[in-house]
């Protein structure tokens, strides 16, 4: 399955924030991946609430725009 959108582009990032060890358990990958898969634009990329705090993190609903867009794709593939 090729990925090449970014089905977060024009969701509102509103919702729960989820730090990065959070949003890797979320889609169900390991941190080191789940950053790599940022890297590769496949996940969307961590925000900054606050520049002078390290804290960052995603926002839920982006994710899950993430994952409807790849069971959509699965579930055409298997059609």
């Amino acid at each position: 399955m090729t990925i090449s959108s970014k089905p977060w582009l024009g969701i509102s990032p509103t919702g729960p924030l989820l730090r990065a060890k959070d949003a890797a358990e979320y889609v169900a990958c390991s941190k080191a991946h789940f950053f790599t898969q940022i890297e590769k634009g496949i996940l969307p990329p961590l925000i900054h609430i606050d520049p002078e705090c390290r804290a960052r993190g995603v926002p839920k609903p982006w994710l899950d725009a993430v994952i409807a867009e790849r069971a959509a794709a699965t579930l055409d593939a298997s059609a």
